[in-house]
């Protein structure tokens, strides 16, 4: 199979939890949406238009390093009716340069390689990974031909499209004289979304998924369908 290999760097991204207010922890993956999103601004998409590459374009996503986190400060007002302006204080959790690399496969004719490669060696608009802000630069392009991954293949670093511990697996042996284990997170995020003629959007659709961070993952019992994938030493999935 193949897929375009996307070798991305930030200086500051941050990918919102849900629920959150005050203090707004980011992801450590962009979700597809943002994922699709970077896609349409290379390719020039209004966000309307979006909605219909969320199902025609798959999207594997490797977290090859960040210098830390840092915490963004905002002072916010509220104006509410009768009660004047109340004042506080929000907290941003925010990746400080992340690099990643990015696979993006069409799974249908609409989209050609070719075609995707070009528009991220010119984009239409800025390309950015997170706030309409937070921008990053695409180091290096290709496409890449992907192997299936072997049964053994150890996930580290990146996203599963399914809840790792409804499967057998084996978290890797990792040295703990430091006293920190990064165990998988799973997470419900949204996947699409849908727009009304107002160009408002709501969630559509949402996928259970598993954070791997870097104490790696393998599996005894993965059902075919989820199909690894390997890249060099990168093992992924593409959802």
């Amino acid at each position: 199979m193949q897929a375009l290999r996307l070798d991305l760097e930030g200086d500051f991204n941050s990918f919102r939890l849900g629920r959150s207010l005050q203090y707004q922890r980011t992801y450590m993956f962009p979700p597809k949406p943002t994922v699709i999103g970077l896609l349409g601004a290379a390719l020039g998409c209004e966000d309307i238009q979006l909605a219909q590459l969320y199902d025609t374009i798959l999207a594997g996503i490797i977290l090859r390093s960040y210098e830390g986190l840092a915490r963004d400060l905002w002072g916010i007002t509220k104006l509410k009716a009768g009660r004047g302006a109340e004042h506080a204080v929000v907290v941003r959790e925010m990746l400080h340069r992340p690099t990643y690399s990015m696979y993006l496969a069409p799974s249908s004719g609409a989209l050609k390689l070719e075609d995707i490669k070009a528009a991220f060696a010119n984009p239409a608009y800025p390309l950015t990974l997170g706030r309409s802000d937070e921008l990053i630069v695409v180091r290096a392009s290709k496409i890449a031909n992907l192997e299936s991954a072997p049964k053994d293949a150890c996930y580290r670093n990146t996203v599963l499209p399914f809840d790792y511990r409804k499967h057998r697996h084996a978290l890797e042996k990792v040295d703990t004289s430091s006293g920190i284990v990064e165990i998988p997170q799973v997470f419900r995020l949204p996947v699409a979304y849908s727009y009304d003629k107002t160009r408002r959007r709501k969630v559509a659709r949402y996928e259970v998924f598993t954070h791997v961070f870097g104490t790696g993952v393998t599996f005894k019992d993965l059902r075919e369908r989820y199909g690894g994938w390997r890249d060099g030493s990168n093992y992924f999935f593409l959802c």
